[in-house]
């Protein structure tokens, strides 16, 4: 958890701790962009010009985040033994679906707990598997 760079990566496994750390410390990055965005826009009142260089400046921030959490529920995801391409009914499918009001929303519901269920409550797969080694097992067992 402590190099920045684990939250780009694609490869490899990511047990449910580090799963849910890096995942609240995305959401409250992302909580604070707003927060930020939030403020500046009183600041400025209907100014949608300014609002939306403003906006623009932040974008980088939001591509970041965006890309560290696939990140993070495609390693979670390599942790359940289950390829990187689940990520499109997990995450993509309900954000599609979450854009139509009312029925999408309901549409979306269930693959969002499936989601929830799967990256954040399952428990990862024992020993190694084909992503890598289990991130639970200490070292010395690997080579035992």
């Amino acid at each position: 958890m402590g190099d920045w760079r684990n939250y780009f990566v694609f490869h490899g496994r990511l047990n449910r701790k580090p799963y849910w750390l890096m995942s609240l410390m995305a959401v409250a990055v992302f909580l604070a962009v707003g927060f930020v965005l939030g403020l500046f826009a009183r600041m400025i009142g209907d100014s949608s010009a300014a609002l939306s260089v403003f906006g623009l400046l932040f974008l980088p921030v939001i591509i970041a985040l965006v890309w560290a959490s696939l990140s993070i529920s495609v390693r979670r995801l390599h942790d359940r033994d289950k390829a990187a391409w689940w990520i499109l009914l997990l995450a993509v499918l309900p954000g599609v679906l979450g854009a139509i009001p009312i029925i999408g929303v309901l549409l979306s519901l269930p693959f969002s707990i499936w989601a929830f269920v799967e990256l954040g409550c399952l428990r990862g797969t024992a020993g190694s598997n084909k992503y890598g080694n289990d991130p639970l097992q200490p070292a010395a067992e690997v080579f035992a």
